[in-house]
């Protein structure tokens, strides 16, 4: 043990201090000095932020209450966004430790370039994500104080509280192979998206509820790739086939990594509306370098470009 914690604050300690310093940087620079625009859902957060009250979102309070507590210590919407991004530096640090070090240069550069603004951008499911992430990283009872607070922050942590609940399923790898196949189907014609933009429109209009008749009309009007989203698709193709082909091997599910997983192959099975398979596929759409790198990190090169396990290399 004291070997491993020498290891790690000793030779990637001047690693950890270089990111942390660059990143509290890149906040700074992008907060305050090239501020990003109001648009879009920050703007809709920002308005919450000076104008709303804690039952704007329903059930999922937990945000609203942090506004109204930063708007009393006389904190501005920058300063908020400045603090979350603050706070966010312990689970990106700790999750650090899935990284080998020949990888933590893609793993660190993903929170330089492309972190931020994007968290402010979708507050809540960040911020929801993050508690969970923190009931992972601190096993213990009390810890789970984290997980009942991440479904008050957004809804959609009950997705990854149902992965978290199935992490002895068998069922996971072969899921991956689908969701792939679905993803390259949906290249070639194949129109799953559009079964599920029917059932959620039906659902929605016998629920009578004109805020999810308006959400399903906007996934609806999002069917098409983009550039960006190919190329996310194609990175979390690669990391759940090699995850999967690792989880039959080894059979130890790391949380964490199970979560970018199931996350990653719900993304890919809805990969034909972009809007709904980030949103249902949260953490492993925005997370999916941060996810590459940590699978990549499961395997080892031989006779370098021989793909091996980790568990099968020589230390």
């Amino acid at each position: 043990m004291n070997y491993y914690f020498k290891y790690e604050f000793g030779n990637r300690g001047a690693f950890y201090c270089l990111f942390s310093s660059l990143y509290l940087l890149f906040l700074v620079y992008k907060i305050y000095i090239n501020p990003f625009e109001l648009v879009s859902d920050i703007q809709s957060y920002y308005l919450h932020f000076l104008y709303g009250g804690l039952s704007d979102f329903g059930v999922e309070f937990l945000l609203p209450a942090m506004f109204l507590t930063a708007k009393i210590v006389g904190l501005g919407f920058y300063d908020f966004v400045f603090l979350l991004g603050v706070l966010y530096l312990y689970p990106i640090l700790r999750m650090a430790r899935l990284v080998r070090t020949p990888y933590l240069i893609i793993y660190f550069s993903f929170f330089l370039l492309y972190f931020v603004p994007n968290y402010a951008f979708l507050m809540r499911q960040y911020f929801s994500f993050f508690l969970i992430v923190v009931f992972l990283l601190n096993k213990s009872r009390s810890s789970y104080f984290f997980l009942v607070l991440s479904l008050f922050a957004h809804l959609s942590a009950l997705i990854l509280v149902a992965i978290i609940i199935s992490k002895n399923s068998r069922f996971w790898p072969y899921v991956a192979f689908l969701s792939v196949g679905v993803f390259v189907s949906s290249l070639m014609g194949f129109s799953l998206m559009q079964g599920v933009l029917d059932l959620l429109n039906a659902v929605s209009v016998y629920l009578d509820k004109d805020d999810l008749i308006r959400k399903v009309d906007a996934m609806a009007a999002h069917t098409d790739f983009d550039a960006g989203s190919a190329s996310v698709y194609f990175i979390l193709s690669l990391s759940v086939i090699l995850h999967s082909i690792y989880m039959i091997r080894v059979r130890d599910n790391n949380l964490i990594l199970l979560i970018m997983f199931a996350s990653s192959c719900l993304s890919l099975l809805l990969s034909e509306s972009s809007v709904i398979s980030n949103r249902i596929g949260f953490a492993g759409y925005f997370f999916s370098l941060p996810y590459f790198s940590m699978v990549v990190s499961l395997f080892c090169f031989v006779d370098g470009y021989k793909l091996r396990l980790r568990s099968c290399c020589k230390s």
